[in-house]
């Protein structure tokens, strides 16, 4: 009996051994805690759902309003201020915050209907004008925040700062250039009425020789009196 329970014993001794051996971790003596995580689904997680309108925009008022500028298949004929009315209202009917993808399928959109020949590339000339509209919303903010200290002649300078460096000054003075015109002449008349050095006569009389220059360059500003 006593041979017997002995030889249980060292079989479990012998046992016991063995699995230490065969374990590298309690070999190496260090101990180590595996923490429990809950079991991982065998499911994939449902993806975010997309907003439309972030891959689905009418594009058709855009070309709508591109449709009214002068275009042949030799592309846009000149740049004028009748083409800068054509630009801001499809400016106006891009998305809020419109990300690349939508601008390059603007840009191909405008190329498409007018291609780009070697005096004017309409696709680049829209962007400029949409990035410009972007600067200038910034620049009016930083005017309002400053109004007590700028004179509106001196807000007008910024813009047409501002028209330079987005469309060169040959382009500017073509998309601009009856806005700079009217500006100049309001400008002027309100420094004519405003000068307590002249009479009341003095005054008509500035102000008759002031619009008739207009009239004579042939850019009398509509609606001037």
């Amino acid at each position: 009996m006593n041979l017997f329970a002995q030889g249980i014993g060292w079989s479990l001794l012998i046992l016991g051994v063995a699995w230490v051996f065969s374990d590298p971790d309690r070999n190496s003596g260090e101990k180590h805690f595996r923490p429990w995580s809950d079991p991982v689904p065998d499911v994939a997680e449902p993806l975010p759902a997309i907003d439309p309108m972030a891959w689905q925009f009418d594009y058709d008022k855009i070309e709508k309003e591109l449709l009214h500028l002068d275009c042949d298949s030799a592309g846009l004929k000149q740049v004028s201020d009748n083409v800068e009315g054509v630009l801001r209202r499809a400016v106006e009917r891009f998305p809020q915050q419109p990300d690349e993808n939508v601008l390059q399928r603007i840009e191909f959109l405008a190329g498409k209907n007018c291609p780009p020949n070697e005096a004017v590339n309409l696709p680049d000339l829209l962007m400029q004008y949409y990035h410009y509209t972007e600067a200038l919303k910034s620049l009016h903010e930083q005017q309002f925040q400053h109004a007590s200290e700028l004179s509106a002649k001196e807000k007008f300078a910024q813009t047409e700062t501002l028209r330079i460096q987005h469309f060169g000054e040959a382009n500017a003075s073509k998309l601009f250039g009856r806005q700079q015109v009217f500006a100049n002449y309001l400008f002027e008349r309100q420094r004519i009425m405003r000068d307590e050095g002249l009479t009341e006569v003095q005054k008509k009389a500035a102000l008759d020789k002031l619009k008739k220059s207009f009239k004579e360059s042939g850019e009398e500003p509509a609606g001037a009196g």
